[in-house]
C-alpha cells in the first residue's frame, strides 16, 4: 500500500497529556515485544518534556558513542511514541507532498520529479535502554526511497534537539552525543544491508563515509507498539562524520542538489546547499572548484595543478574506483545528488567528496539506468568532473592503480564475502519478522544475501578484464 494508507490506524485514539503509553495499551496483535523489560517509554508523550534515565549522555558535552547504535553485537532496539494527532500531521503532510510533486531538484517521484518542500518535522518521545529523549524532532526523509515506497517503513531522520528553543531545560539534548540520525528503510532492499556494506566499504578503503548501523525500530502511535522493521541507523556527514573522520567541523560543508550539481554552470547557493557555516554567504572554495574544473585543458598539467589546489583529486578518484567496484548508478554520472563536498581545513580547505544514500550499490542496473562501469566507457556526457578525469592520462593511471589496489585489499573476495555473512547473521532474525504492512522486501534474504556475494565476483572479474 501507499504509505499514505497507514492513516487510518490514527482513528483509534486522541491526544492529551496523561494520554496512554507503550506499557497501557493493547494492540491486540502479538508483536513479540516484551514491554515489561525490553522497552521504557514515558507515559503521556503528548507534550512530555521528562528526560527519563537522563545521564551526560543526554548532553552535548560527551562524544559520540557508536558502540550504541553502530556497534558489531546484537542489534539494539529504538522505541519511537508519537501522539496521534502528531503522526496525522506527518502523514497528512506526506500525502500532500505526494500529490502535488513540484519539480524539485534531483529527479523523480510524480511526473518523474520530487517535491521541492522537505517533510514536516513533528515532536516524538524516543527510548533506548530505560532512558528517554522528549521532544525529538522526526521527520521523513529521502527520494525514491519516500516516495516510491509501497508500504509504511519509510525513511527518517531524528533531530534530537529540533525543539530546545521551546524547551530550554533540553537545551544541547543528545542521544549519546549524537544531534541528529538517519535511518535507512532498506528500500528495494531484500538483503537489508547494501546501504551499510557500501559505506563500510567506502570507509575501510580511507573514503569518508557516514558510519551506520543496524537498528529495530518499534513505533506507537496510539495504538500500541508497532515493528516498523529493521532500518540502518547512520551519522550526520554534516554532524558527528566532521568530528569523527576529518576531526574539524570548521570547513564549508556543502550538500549539492539540482542541475547545477553536475558542475555544468556557475555555483547557485540554492544548488550548492551550505550544512555549517551557513551565516556565513562565503561560496568562495566551491566556486574555485567548478572554476577550476571548467578551466581550459590544452596545457593538461597546468590544468591538473590548478584542480587540484581547490579540490582533493586523489580522494575523489579512490572514491570512484571503490564507487565503480561495488557500482551503485544513484550517483553523480547519473544523478545531481547523493554526496556532500567538505572543505577540509587539513587540505588548506581543498574540497573533499563524500558520499552518500548508499542503498543502490551492489547492484549494476536499476528499472531506469546502469551503474557506471569499470572501464568509465559509458560516462555521459555533461559530467565533467568525470568526463575530464577519464581523458586525462595521469588521472586514469592512477584510476587504474587504486583499482588495482582494492582488487587485493577492500574488495578481495573472501574479506567481502566475510563482511557479507556477518552481516546477514546478525539482521536475518529481524529482517525476517517484519510484517507485511511495515517492509520494503519481498522476501527472499537468503538469496539476496547470496546474491551481494555473487555480484563481487562479477565485479571483481570486470576489474581483473579491465585491469589485464
Amino acid at each position: 500500500m501507499r504509505p499514505v494508507m497507514i492513516l487510518s490506524v490514527l482513528l483509534a485514539g486522541g491526544c492529551s497529556e496523561g494520554g496512554p503509553g507503550i506499557d497501557d495499551m493493547d494492540s491486540g496483535v502479538d508483536t513479540g515485544i516484551d514491554t515489561d523489560g525490553d522497552s521504557e517509554v514515558v507515559a503521556g508523550a503528548c507534550g512530555a518534556t521528562e528526560q527519563v534515565g537522563a545521564t551526560e549522555a543526554s548532553h552535548e558535552k560527551v562524544d559520540a558513542n557508536y558502540d550504541i547504535l553502530m556497534g558489531d553485537g546484537d542489534v539494539p532496539r529504538l522505541d519511537i511514541t508519537i501522539c496521534p494527532q502528531d503522526y496525522a500531521t506527518m502523514q497528512e503532510d506526506l500525502e500532500g507532498l505526494l500529490s502535488a510533486g513540484g519539480g524539485g531538484p534531483g529527479g523523480g517521484g510524480p511526473g518523474g520529479r520530487f517535491p521541492d518542500e522537505n517533510p514536516v518535522y513533528i515532536p516524538v518521545t524516543l527510548s533506548y535502554d530505560g532512558q528517554v529523549w522528549p521532544q525529538v524532532g522526526m521527520r521523513y526523509k529521502g527520494n525514491s526511497s519516500l516516495f516510491g515506497a509501497s508500504s509504511g517503513k519509510l525513511p527518517f531522520r531524528l533531530q534530537i534537539d529540533e525543539y530546545e528553543d521551546d524547551y530550554p531545560e533540553l537545551d544541547n539534548q543528545r542521544f549519546y552525543g549524537f544531534k541528529d540520525l538517519k535511518f535507512s528503510s532498506g528500500f528495494n532492499d531484500d538483503s537489508h544491508q547494501r546501504d551499510k556494506l557500501a559505506s563500510d566499504t567506502f570507509r575501510a578503503a580511507g573514503v569518508p563515509a557516514a558510519r551506520g548501523g543496524f537498528v529495530r525500530i518499534y513505533v506507537d502511535v496510539g495504538v500500541g507498539p508497532e515493528y516498523w522493521g529493521l532500518y540502518s541507523a547512520f551519522e550526520d556527514p554534516a554532524g558527528e562524520l566532521l568530528d569523527s573522520w576529518f576531526g574539524d567541523d570548521d570547513g564549508n560543508m556543502y550538500k549539492p542538489d539540482g542541475a547545477g550539481a553536475a558542475f555544468n554552470d556557475g555555483v547557485d547557493p540554492d544548488i550548492f546547499e551550505k550544512k555549517s557555516n551557513e551565516q556565513e554567504a562565503d561560496y568562495s572554495d566551491v566556486e574555485a572548484f567548478v572554476s577550476a574544473l571548467q578551466a581550459d585543458r590544452s596545457d593538461a598539467a597546468a590544468w591538473r595543478a590548478g584542480l587540484e589546489a581547490t579540490f582533493d583529486v586523489d580522494g575523489f578518484i579512490r572514491y570512484l574506483a571503490v564507487n565503480n567496484l561495488i557500482t551503485n548508478w544513484d550517483v553523480y554520472g547519473r544523478t545531481t545528488h547523493n554526496f556532500y563536498l567538505y572543505g577540509d581545513p587539513a587540505l588548506d580547505g581543498r574540497l573533499v567528496w563524500v558520499p552518500w544514500d548508499l542503498n543502490a550499490s551492489y547492484r549494476s542496473v536499476s528499472g531506469r539506468q546502469s551503474a557506471i562501469d569499470i572501464d568509465l566507457g559509458n560516462i555521459d556526457a555533461g559530467w565533467p568532473l568525470l568526463e575530464h578525469l577519464a581523458d586525462d592520462p595521469v588521472y586514469l593511471a592512477q584510476y587504474r592503480t587504486q583499482l588495482n589496489d582494492l582488487y587485493t585489499t577492500v574488495f578481495d573476495a573472501e574479506a567481502q564475502a566475510t563482511r557479507i555473512a556477518d552481516n546477514a547473521a546478525r539482521i536475518k532474525e529481524w529482517a525476517e519478522a517484519e510484517t507485511s504492512e511495515f517492509t520494503n522486501s519481498q522476501g527472499g534474504f537468503d538469496a539476496a544475501t547470496d546474491a551481494l556475494v555473487t555480484h563481487v565476483h562479477s565485479q571483481r572479474s570486470a576489474a581483473q578484464s579491465y585491469l589485464d
